[in-house]
This record gives C-alpha cells, structure tokens and sequence, in this order.
C-alpha cells in the first residue's frame, strides 16, 4: 500500500504538521507514505516539492499573488484577518499522482495557489480528504466563524465584506460544486476532544 499525502506545506502551520505525523506515522508503521508539497522544508527524502526550491519559492511567491488578485481588485475593504483562499491557479496535483502511481491519494490543506477544485477529477485515485479546516466546503474561506452561508451556496461574504449574492465566494463555492459533483471521496473530519 503507497499513500500519497497532499497538503500545501510540510511542518508550516498546524494541517501541515498534522500531516506530516500522520505520514511518519504511516511509515513507523511500515506503510510507504509519500508527502507532496509546495512548500519543502524538511530534509526527507520521502517529502516532494513541486519543483526545485528556487521554482517553489517563485511558485508561492508569484502564483500566490495571481491567486489572490480578485481579492486585491475587488474586495479592497475585506476582512484581511481572515484567509479566503479563491484557488483560480495552480494545477500540477494530475502530473505528480501519475508520476508517483499511489494506491491512495490523502488531501489535507491544499490551498495558497497550489490546486484548484478542478484538478481533483485528475487523480483518478481513490481518494480521502481530511479536513483540516473548513475551506473544502465553502466559498473560499478557511475559518467560517459564526456564519453559515456556505449552506446556501455561500454570497454575500461576511470576510469579503460584500453585499451582492453572486460574489466571489458563491463563484467559488459554484465551481468547487460542479467540480467534486459525483466525485467518489472519502472525508475525514478530525476533531479535538477536551477531556477534564
């Protein structure tokens, strides 16, 4: 069994460092883990960049910036406290799954220009999703607050600060809605339990 991990850093930020226990885990256990990132920090042969550290570090600085620009151009008063993540660009997940051939494809935090929902139905393996926040199932954003739009097709975006219903986060939450329609996945929802 070879499980191939998708999650847009290796130890940068809690998914990713979630993630990566879970692939030394895997591998402790004697399972061949193979962790796919953007963002390579770690000296682990079994850790794949998307490129070399020059091209990632171009990749994250100058697609970043492309991903985001809707945001710079049409929501100058959003939230910035706040990641809204609009996954326009970034689109080498298909390659690298071919190249590699896993039995089994985990996504973790995918987002900062790495995959757009498009992509998904490239892999062509099964695939788990383990959700390290909530941006698979809204219109862009990572941390939902107390708002719930994302139950109706998200608009109106309390992070974007916008009024209109057909605004970026309803694009968004359209596309990932046509793209994930019928796309056989299995969700895993991590959750944290306060024991006293």
């Amino acid at each position: 069994m070879h499980i191939f991990h998708v999650n847009s850093s290796d130890i940068v930020g809690g998914a990713a460092r979630g993630t990566y226990w879970l692939h030394r885990g895997l591998q402790d256990a004697g399972i061949k883990s193979t962790l796919l990132v953007a963002l390579r920090q770690v000296n682990d042969s079994e850790v794949v960049g998307l490129r070399s550290s020059i091209h990632n570090w171009l990749w994250r600085v100058i697609v970043g910036k492309l991903d985001k620009m809707p945001l710079f151009l049409f929501y100058r008063s959003r939230n910035t406290d706040m990641p809204f993540s609009p996954a326009f660009v970034g689109n080498l997940l298909g390659r690298k799954v071919r190249d590699t051939n896993p039995d089994l494809v985990n996504l973790h935090w995918i987002c900062d220009a790495f995959i757009r929902p498009e992509s998904l139905r490239q892999i062509q393996k099964p695939i788990v999703w383990t959700l390290r926040d909530v941006w698979p199932f809204t219109g862009g954003c990572h941390v939902n607050m107390d708002c719930t739009r994302y139950t109706e097709k998200c608009g109106r975006c309390p992070i974007l600060r916008s009024k209109r219903d057909l605004d970026l986060s309803r694009i968004v939450w359209l596309r990932k809605q046509r793209a994930w329609r019928d796309l056989p996945m299995t969700i895993v929802a991590p959750s944290v339990v306060s024991v006293k």
